[in-house]
């Protein structure tokens, strides 16, 4: 006589992999959820620094205050203060240019720019 059924091991060997697919799909689309994230984020710093650049343009003058409070303006003007308090903008003279800088809460550059110095 032919049996129908299955046994109680195929059950749970077919339990436990469809669990093991599972996870490794929802460990998959929170890698894709954070990394749209981040490009969004990184994104946002371009701009601002793309913003920083062009408005330092059109000023006469370059001095360190005039440079930070406009890096600092469009900084606080994206959504980066609203996603994370921790992201920072950073202005500092290295190697003869203004290195400017988004940084994320680690301390590492997300986004950055050189000016030369005038």
């Amino acid at each position: 006589m032919r049996r129908h059924a299955y046994n109680l091991m195929e059950i749970v060997v077919a339990v436990g992999l469809s669990g093991l697919l599972f996870t490794c799909a929802i460990n998959a689309f929170h890698l894709i959820g954070q990394t749209q994230r981040e490009t969004a984020c990184r994104q946002t710093a371009i701009q601002v620094l793309d913003n920083t650049v062009e408005r330092i343009a059109a000023q006469p003058a370059r001095d360190r205050e005039t440079l930070g409070r406009i890096f600092q303006d469009e900084f606080n003007k994206s959504d980066l203060p609203a996603r994370s308090r921790r992201f920072r903008a950073r202005c500092e003279t290295q190697n003869g240019e203004w290195q400017l800088a988004v940084l994320r809460p680690n301390g590492r550059a997300l986004a950055a720019a050189g000016i030369p110095l005038k």
